[in-house]
Formats: C-alpha cells, structure tokens, sequence
C-alpha cells in the first residue's frame, strides 16, 4: 500500500512539474493594451521598439491618458469640420467658413482666441500668404494683396512661393481638407499634446528628428524641437479637437501658417507631420541662409526683428 500511494504521489507530483512548463495564452509582444487606439503606424514602431528591447515606455505609467479604457468622455462641442462633406471651394459659403473658422481654431467658443468672422478671414489670409503681417492693423488693398483686412471669399490671393493666386475660400477648402483627414485619423483624441499624449507625441518627434539631419547629435534634436514647440504651443498641438491656433494662422505643436506647411508638403493638423514640418523647414534655413547658424535659423523660424531675436535666445539657452 505504501508503494502504491507513493507512486501516486509521484504521478501528481510530475502532473504539477509539467503544468509550469505550459504556456498561457497572454500577449507576448510586450505591448501595453492601452495603446490600441494609436494610429496603426504608431502601434507598428512601438511593437517593434518593444520587441528589439529599444522601448522608450515603461508600462501603464507612459501610455496616453486619452487611449484604452483610460479615454475620458468628450462633453464639449464636435468640431464641425467632422461632419462636413464639401466638394469643392463653391460649396464655401459666409456660413460655412465661419463653422470651418471654428473648426480651425479661430472663432467661437472653442477656439482660442474668438475672434470675428472678418478677423478670422483677415488672419487666413495674412497665413495663406505667409507675410506676417498683423492681421488686425493692415488694410486690404485689393489684387495687389499688400494686406488682408477686408478681404472676401472670392478675393485672389497667393501663397508667398510664387504660385498662381486662387481665392481664399479655395485656400480654405484645402485647409478643409486637411483638417478633416487629421480629425479623422485622431478622432480618439480631444486633446493631442505631450502631456496627455506622451507616446504619440514622442513617437512623432523620435521619427521627426530623423529628417533633422542639420543638427548633430538627435538627442541636441529632441532638445531643440521640445523647447521650440514648448516656445510656440505649450508642446500642446490641438484641445477640443481644434488646432492652437495664431491670430495669423499658425496651426498646431510647431504652429505652421498654411504657406509655410505648404513649402514644406506637410498636413499641418497631423501632429506628426507638424513635427516632420518644424525639422524641415529648420534644415532650410539651417542648409540655406543661415549656413549652418542655428540662431539664424531658429529666428527666420519664428520671424524678423527684435521678437524673433529674442525668442532664439530664449530657445538656445534652453537646450
């Protein structure tokens, strides 16, 4: 008898040893579940970086407060740029193109700085053609588009690179158009900024730095672009789902007037190719005028004068 239970006691016992060799059915990539909602380009780059043991994360404590189960309830206004389905500049009516000036960031309550239906078609225009000029103390002059307060829906005007002049509200359905392809890429996310959204966001500046080939080493990049866009938008790139705007049309983290994104072929809306556009158009100057001066650089980025000179020392003594 006492074989017997011994040897039964054995069986189990090996029964037990070979339970903890079998494997469970859990995820073995790595991945924090609460990433699921990242864009699907995102949710690649971080499985790769956590399959490599190159992952910038640490679990639940980096992972975006506004993804998985941790996504709060949006409770105020939809940008109504969403629900738009324009076909053209001719469907742009008064009415219209002030519910996209809302959606841009621009007018209403949602936006950030409430200005007027002429003012915000002042302000379009000064960041449709890139002249930097106060949109509120300059007149409009007509086709010779010296300055943009006044300005109609079918006035003609051009982006600074030379190109053929459109009217405004043809400019507008572009912006239209780019807007709404970034709302619906990121229609998860009511706010997009490097505090609410740290893996997005670092994600998209570690790709940008990539292209910032003007700048050596990438951790001098990062340090540059974070204190830049510290500088320009509080690192935040859009609230509500309404870009930061400017009262010259500056969008988003890197604040892109749409001449200046459209010089350098980036969405301006798209927090990623925000970032992609501030390495960019610093690599322009850094390559061109500025001949590798990077206060140069820094200051044509922002402007001209004693502003522009103050806001690149600012920036340097940042980094």
């Amino acid at each position: 008898m006492l074989k017997k239970m011994n040897l039964i006691l054995a069986i189990i016992f090996a029964i037990a040893l070979s339970g903890c060799d079998k494997k469970t059915d859990v995820p073995t990539t790595g991945m924090n579940p609460n990433y699921h909602n990242l864009p699907s380009d995102v949710q690649t780059n971080l499985k790769e970086e956590v399959e490599s043991g190159n992952s910038t994360t640490s679990g639940d404590n980096d992972s975006p407060s506004v993804t998985g189960d941790d996504v709060p309830e949006y409770t105020g206004e939809r940008n109504p740029v969403a629900d738009m389905d324009l076909n053209g500049p001719d469907d742009i009516t008064p009415e219209i193109a002030q519910k996209l000036f809302n959606g841009l960031g621009l007018m209403g309550e949602d936006s950030y700085h409430h200005l007027s239906y002429a003012d915000s078609m002042a302000a379009f225009c000064v960041g449709a053609t890139g002249r930097g000029e106060s949109s509120l103390s300059k007149s409009y002059s007509g086709p010779t588009n010296k300055g943009c307060k006044g300005i109609g829906l079918d006035s003609q005007i051009a982006y600074r690179n030379g190109a053929s002049k459109k009217s405004l509200k043809a400019h507008l359905f572009k912006e239209y158009e780019l807007l709404k392809k970034a709302l619906i890429k990121y229609k998860d996310y009511p706010e997009i900024s490097f505090e609410k959204t740290p893996v997005l966001m670092e994600n998209a500046i570690q790709k940008a730095s990539q292209e910032f080939t003007a700048v050596n080493p990438q951790a001098k990049r990062i340090r540059l672009m974070k204190a830049l866009m510290g500088t320009e938008s509080g690192q935040t790139h859009w609230k509500n789902f309404r870009p930061v705007a400017s009262q010259t049309a500056a969008f988003g983290v890197g604040q892109f007037i749409p001449s200046s994104a459209d010089w350098v072929k980036i969405n301006p809306y798209d927090p990623e190719e925000n970032m992609l556009g501030t390495a960019r158009l610093l690599n322009k100057h850094l390559n061109g005028s500025c001949n590798g001066n990077l206060h140069c650089a820094l200051k044509n980025y922002n402007g001209s004068g004693e502003a522009a000179e103050r806001y690149a020392t600012g920036i340097l003594n940042r980094i």
